[in-house]
């Protein structure tokens, strides 16, 4: 069996490509390596990342590995109306696009009704895995000094579903990009 600290410095030897604060306060994202079959990225959370990062799809199918720490990976579930545990949001597509200046923008397209989901959360620890298909949706909460290797398989379709919460009748806008998101190291 490999020593955990031989994988650790294999893992730190190949990172390049750093993003601080990605989606989330404290949340940083690096590439791991290189090629043109899929990636891996390392996720590392200085801090817990409390706010809620809104419920997603992703446009390729991915395995994520744990490698210190926590994480609770929620994935919504459609269903029909009127259960307890059921609750309405608005979906909607997400292209992602380069804006000016290499800066990272969203095409969002809204659908016009709500749709209901139930939450399914999960918590994963140090040495477990977990599989996330490109058309389930899903959010998930860092615990502080986690580490994850995200293994992203070739992209599957060059949008995502993206998940707003419906109350009292009207949207409420929880998808935004702010200026201090994915910022370069």
């Amino acid at each position: 069996m490999i020593e955990t600290i031989q994988v650790w410095e294999a893992v730190m030897s190949m990172r390049h490509n750093r993003l601080k604060n990605y989606i989330a306060p404290g949340l940083h994202s690096s590439l791991i390596g290189g090629g043109e079959h899929g990636k891996v990225r390392l996720f590392e959370a200085e801090r817990m990342t409390r706010d809620l990062i809104t419920p997603h799809s992703h446009r390729f199918s991915f395995t994520s590995l744990v490698l210190y720490g926590e994480v609770t990976n929620t994935i919504y579930e459609p269903s029909l109306p009127g259960a307890y545990d059921v609750e309405p949001f608005i979906r909607s597509t997400v292209t992602q696009v380069c804006g000016a200046g290499g800066l990272m923008e969203f095409k969002h397209t809204r659908e016009a009704e709500p749709r209901h989901y139930r939450r399914r959360a999960t918590t994963y620890k140090a040495g477990q895995t977990y599989l996330l298909r490109h058309d389930e949706v899903h959010s998930i909460v860092f615990e502080k000094n986690t580490k994850v290797l995200f293994f992203e398989m070739p992209q599957i379709q060059d949008w995502d579903w993206m998940l707003e919460p419906y109350v009292d009748g009207k949207l409420v806008p929880t998808f935004k990009t702010e200026p201090w998101m994915f910022g370069k190291e």
